[in-house]
């Protein structure tokens, strides 16, 4: 839905009430017609309300990767540790350490959203 002299920029709520029977399946970015060169990233996108990240989850795969800061590196799936411990459990319980089963995927992504990025 473009306006003359430029582009549109309506609320999800206009849309709806232009557009009742819409669906959202997709989004897009563009940076213009002229510009190959240039890479796109979308992170962290907030559609009505729900952020998509697009970050793949990384874990500590040594509770020693934990320490000196490490811990505020990685991206777990039930997002990031809050300190140096919460890494170490997370490593512990899904390693066999712990109680509790060990997980088989620690590579599952957040929040998967159909971006059109290059991430």
């Amino acid at each position: 839905m473009g306006t003359p002299g430029g582009p549109a920029s309506y609320t999800l709520s206009q849309i709806k009430s232009i557009c009742p029977n819409a669906v959202v399946i997709e989004y897009g970015v563009n940076i213009g017609s002229n510009n190959p060169s240039y890479t796109v990233r979308t992170d962290l996108f907030d559609f009505n309300g729900t952020t998509y990240d697009f970050e793949p989850n990384t874990v500590a795969t040594d509770k020693n990767q934990c320490k000196d800061g490490g811990w505020q590196t990685f991206n777990p799936p039930n997002g990031p540790y809050k300190n140096q411990g919460q890494c170490v459990s997370w490593f512990n319980h899904h390693n066999g350490h712990g109680k509790g089963k060990p997980s088989t995927d620690a590579s599952t992504t957040t929040h998967h959203g159909k971006g059109k990025g290059n991430k």
